[in-house]
């Protein structure tokens, strides 16, 4: 009693994410020859698994617990499996182009606190957020490669989760956690860009929030104290739709337009792997 612990770890972990991002962009003005034109923009990553490390640190004061981390994956290299129909100029059929994907990032972040009313059960509460960032190079028409290899783009996406949640703990043996949350959101940015001037930029922020769902659970392995050793799962579900705050900017300054549209913003992740602590 009166004691403040500190528990600091590390998390190594294989995740497997999935994750789309669907805007309708329209012309609903005229674009000059040789215009930059971007029609619904559907992005997705699929069957992607990377290695991901996370550092995390509770601080333990009798039935309340503080807890936060920081993790995210390596960049790397990854094949695009999304769609982005783009057309230049006279090019009306807008073809629906594949590209390459490089420099895939996914950084994550939580802090929140756990309350225990009652032997091994706790009350959870907190924030967590995570980013999604990627750029798009090589487009081509299914395993044609497109006549313009100039095109380039950058693909930005937040989300953002306040949430509660449950735990059940037996201590030195098992833990597992349920999150929910109606209040999630999200917001972005589409940067795509050829030959200049030629070039277009796009903003979003939903204003409708959504729903988040996750769960993670740990079993302990006997280790001599102050080292714990765990092996864990977890899983998490975001999926965001409705209308939202949407501008659109091409390279001509007299097309910038700012209009509500529905998007969709979808996100999925299930993952295990170890964790190294110490409790002290």
């Amino acid at each position: 009693m009166g004691k403040i612990l500190l528990n600091p770890s590390f998390q190594l972990g294989y995740q497997h994410i999935t994750a789309n991002m669907s805007i309708p962009i329209s012309a609903d003005v005229g674009v000059p020859a040789g215009q930059l034109l971007i029609g619904t923009v559907d992005v997705s990553l699929k069957n992607f698994d990377f290695w991901s490390g996370t550092l995390g640190l509770n601080v333990i004061a009798g039935p309340i617990t503080l807890f936060g981390s920081w993790g995210g994956f390596s960049p790397r290299l990854f094949q695009f499996t999304g769609e982005t129909p783009i057309s230049v100029g006279p090019a009306a059929a807008e073809p629906i182009l594949e590209m390459s994907g490089t420099n895939f990032q996914f950084w994550a972040a939580q802090v929140g606190a756990a309350y225990t009313f009652k032997k091994g059960y706790s009350i959870l509460g907190g924030f967590l957020w995570n980013q999604t960032e990627f750029q798009l190079a090589d487009p081509r028409i299914g395993s044609v490669p497109s006549d313009n290899q100039t095109l380039r783009g950058d693909v930005l996406m937040q989300v953002y989760v306040p949430f509660l949640g449950i735990q059940v703990m037996r201590e030195g043996q098992y833990r597992a956690a349920f999150l929910y949350s109606p209040l999630a959101w999200s917001s972005g940015a589409l940067s795509l860009g050829t030959t200049a001037p030629l070039s277009s930029n796009l903003r979003y922020s939903l204003n409708q929030p959504g729903n988040f769902g996750a769960f993670n659970a740990e079993y302990f392995l006997l280790f001599k104290p102050p080292v714990t050793f765990s092996i864990w799962v977890n899983g998490s579900l975001v999926s965001i739709r409705g209308n939202s705050n949407l501008q659109f900017t091409t390279a001509a300054p007299d097309i910038i337009r700012t209009k509500d549209v529905t998007i969709t913003n979808t996100q999925y992740l299930v993952g295990g792997g170890v964790t190294l602590g110490l409790v002290f």
